[in-house]
């Protein structure tokens, strides 16, 4: 599907009107970029179970090539068109939503100065963060635990603003893909130009937080030779550039299981979650494909493999 939209919006026929484009303002040649860009994430969502090497060398030279190209929607400054993090934060009063620990511990080990943007200070002036899965046998807030409405720091302020463009696709993102398609093998270049692409990659997030990289690219240990170590350093890096957009830091993460995590501390189930539930309104009216789905994946629970995993 994303070939054939490629294919079409290059035909040169038909238009797109500029009003009713909330991404790119009617410009096709953006839309073409998006296909393409789509279709390399698509691909290396499926690479360890299909040869793509193909179709992504292909791709090269037509997708994204800036943060200009962006796919993001840009929010208004009132809700209802606010972005849905600051409507449910800081219009809904709801405070209880808090920075998490692995991205503070993660980010403070790396002296990477994007920390300041992800997360505000505390009342005592610092940046600390919570363990996900406290308050369900866990009262919170736990005073004994140390973790309060005022000890636990809340999201930056960038990320509690109203007008937050919301993401479909970035170029930063693509362009750790590409570093781990160079490193992978699926494109040319081995490891010299994953470690180009993958700086292309923290640079695009640094300026999309509204920072500078050169002085975080110039730790030497941020740079990688090996493709063991290429592999651990290019997920890691995406999975903190995708900070604000969960559901696709959960798919990347299914996919690579880069950077290790754990389960909530109070879960139910002792593993991070592959999958959603079915609707139930497919097990009720549309059983005959509902069982057959839930037989190619062996079970519709939280825990059973998608086939790209």
């Amino acid at each position: 599907m994303l070939s054939d939209a490629s294919t079409l919006l290059a035909s040169g026929k038909g238009t797109i009107t500029a009003s009713s484009d909330l991404f790119y303002g009617g410009n096709v040649s953006n839309w073409i970029k998006l296909a393409n860009s789509l279709k390399f994430r698509a691909l290396m969502r499926i690479s360890s179970t299909k040869n793509v090497m193909v179709d992504l060398q292909a791709l090269m030279g037509k997708m994204f090539t800036s943060n200009a190209d962006n796919a993001q929607i840009s929010y208004l400054s009132t809700q209802p068109d606010a972005n849905p993090i600051w409507e449910t934060i800081v219009d809904g009063n709801r405070a209880e939503y808090k920075i998490n620990s692995v991205m503070v511990e993660m980010l403070t080990s790396l002296n990477d100065d994007r920390l300041a943007i992800y997360a505000g200070e505390n009342a005592s002036g610092n940046i600390v963060g919570k363990p996900s899965g406290f308050g369900v046998q866990t009262t919170l807030p736990n005073e004994d635990l140390g973790y309060t409405y005022a000890n636990i720091s809340p999201l930056g302020e960038k990320y509690l603003t109203a007008t937050l463009p919301g993401v479909l696709m970035s170029y930063s993102q693509l362009s750790f893909l590409i570093a781990e398609a160079a490193n992978e093998g699926y494109i040319s270049g081995g490891i010299t130009s994953a470690l180009d692409w993958y700086k292309k990659g923290i640079t695009a997030s640094f300026e999309f937080n509204g920072w500078g990289a050169s002085s975080y690219l110039a730790q030497p240990t941020l740079d990688f030779t090996t493709n063991a170590d290429a592999r651990a350093k290019i997920a890691t890096q995406e999975w903190i550039a995708l900070f604000g957009q969960g559901f696709e830091s959960w798919t990347e993460w299914r996919r690579n299981k880069i950077p290790v995590l754990a389960p909530a501390a109070e879960s139910i189930i002792k593993q991070i979650p592959s999958r959603l539930f079915y609707p139930t309104t497919e097990s009720s009216l549309n059983k005959e494909n509902y069982d057959a789905g839930v037989q190619t994946i062996g079970s519709d629970n939280l825990t059973a493999p998608l086939f790209w995993q």
